[in-house]
């Protein structure tokens, strides 16, 4: 029984989803067919959806819940021997003032005040006018991909139908009867009816666009997944100068840990969302850009490419991508090309970067020479040069092996197009002098995303992005500057540089 909810609970919500806003239509009957099954139900405070499984279980039924406005998580007692389904239902749905009708094999569970409004404005049309059948398909205006459950209805009626899962629809109506066409994150059009086929186009609403996510293979809105899934911005990302993506996400998303690398130029941090889970494994998670699986690491991404960042964790992640999401996943979307005239952007990034000591602070010659000096086992001391001339003896090996670190980025992007073909063009610049002398990391990158509609169900997408990175690395750890004792130079009394610097001063 427990195994049973959780497989069907994932196919319950995505069909409440994308048949949400269906009308009640005048071909769909009451539930009274509902009389001739019956069944035994005992049910000790369970929810809801779990009686909802049973009876999908036991007959050939499915349930639609229209406006996802009941609520299927209510805690119910029901002990009924030998009863019809209807009345089954009925006594379930009681306390939520909910109906339900059955059009064909699904059991449509709406609110009663919600129907009556439907009643109300349903208007009945003269037997003698003249209907005719009437199919399309409704795609999405920039993509040409199929929408999904997108409402048709007819106007000033509550007639109506929905797209199925091409984006195909079918319905009969009198000619020159006007449809509105509606989906979420699109604008509402009004179409007339003069031909068949007709192809709809929707074009996204900007304005509620962010409202929306999409989740594997459904729309939700945002507010109902900040659980589960957290979307960055790319504005909200580019906020510092790194050249690491990784980097880029310490503080901007909660339940996201980010160590920071080893502080070298071009070194990644290491992300962890939701915690560590294994003791020896790997926490990393996956990454996924423009749909394309790249493994546990960002890579070479240029951050600036970036439009959107999308963070799965819990079960958003392993529902899509199964146990590679394990770790949860992040989903990066690029930047692509907009329809119109071509536009520029550039951006240039400055910064300064150095190492500090913290609270650790160094003796000079005069200072660690009267430390030896308070030794007891004065003959034990062997070194070559060991005189009151040490005093005077003071060169600073963190002064000298650090510097202030300089950092620029630079970034130009061009992007433009028609509503056949869309181009995204981009060119980076990363440079970071190391704070530790002779350690210099440069990066180039280069980024070309196309977005070409041959036909109405052909669409071409080819991307390539390029970068190369130089790495000079001639700096010493940083353990040395504090095992290297004052007394030490690295230079010889001609102030030529010496091949070794021993500990004897």
């Amino acid at each position: 029984m427990k195994k049973y909810f959780s497989n069907t609970t994932a196919r319950l919500l995505v069909t409440a989803l994308l048949l949400g806003s269906t009308p009640i239509l005048p071909g769909m009957v009451h539930a009274s067919e509902l009389k001739a099954y019956r069944m035994s139900v005992q049910l000790q405070n369970t929810t809801l959806r779990e009686l909802f499984d049973l009876i999908e279980e036991k007959f050939d039924y499915s349930f639609l819940i229209r406006n996802n406005d009941i609520d299927l998580d209510e805690r119910i007692t029901i002990d009924m021997t030998d009863h019809s389904v209807e009345e089954i239902l009925k006594n379930a749905l009681k306390n939520q003032d909910a109906e339900f009708v059955v059009n064909e094999n699904r059991i449509i569970v709406y609110k009663a005040s919600v129907s009556a409004t439907h009643t109300q404005k349903t208007e009945v049309n003269p037997v003698s006018q003249q209907t005719i059948k009437v199919t399309g398909v409704v795609i999405d205006a920039m993509t040409g991909e199929p929408v999904i459950g997108a409402n048709l209805l007819i106007k000033d009626s509550s007639g109506g139908t929905s797209t199925d899962f091409d984006g195909n629809f079918t319905i009969e109506v009198p000619p020159g009867t006007v449809l509105i066409v509606s989906y979420i994150g699109y604008n509402h059009q009004e179409v007339v009816v003069q031909s068949t086929p007709m192809t709809i186009r929707l074009r996204e609403d900007t304005k509620t666009l962010d409202e929306v996510v999409v989740v594997g293979y459904t729309v939700q809105r945002r507010e109902s997944l900040t659980g589960a899934m957290q979307v960055v911005s790319g504005e909200t990302l580019n906020t510092n100068t790194t050249p690491s993506v990784e980097n880029m996400l310490v503080g901007k998303s909660a339940g996201v840990s980010v160590t920071p690398g080893s502080g070298q130029p071009g070194a990644s941090g290491k992300v962890v969302i939701r915690g560590k889970s294994t003791i020896n494994g790997s926490s990393d998670p996956l990454w996924v850009i423009d749909g394309v699986i790249v493994g546990t690491s960002s890579g070479d991404l240029n951050p600036a490419d970036i439009a959107s960042m999308s963070i799965l964790k819990d079960a958003a992640s392993t529902a899509i991508y199964g146990s590679q999401g394990a770790n949860g996943v992040i989903v990066v979307t690029t930047k692509k090309g907009r329809t119109g005239k071509a536009a520029v952007q550039a951006s240039i990034k400055l910064g300064v970067n150095q190492l500090t000591r913290g609270n650790v602070e160094m003796m000079n010659g005069a200072e660690l020479y009267d430390y030896f000096k308070s030794f007891h086992n004065q003959d034990k001391i062997t070194f070559a040069r060991y005189d009151a001339s040490l005093r005077n003896a003071n060169y600073d090996w963190f002064k000298e092996g650090t510097k202030l670190g300089f950092t620029q980025d630079y970034n130009v992007s061009v992007s433009g197009g028609s509503e056949k073909i869309k181009t995204y063009i981009s060119v980076g610049y990363y440079n970071e002098e190391g704070a530790v002398k002779d350690y210099d990391y440069s990066r180039y990158n280069f980024r070309f995303n196309v977005d070409y509609d041959v036909t109405d169900w052909l669409k071409v997408k080819p991307q390539m992005s390029a970068s190369r990175r130089d790495i000079m690395d001639q700096a010493p750890d940083v353990s040395v500057f504090y095992s290297l004792l004052p007394w030490n130079s690295p230079y010889d009394s001609h102030g030529d540089l010496l091949d070794s610097v021993h500990l004897s001063g």
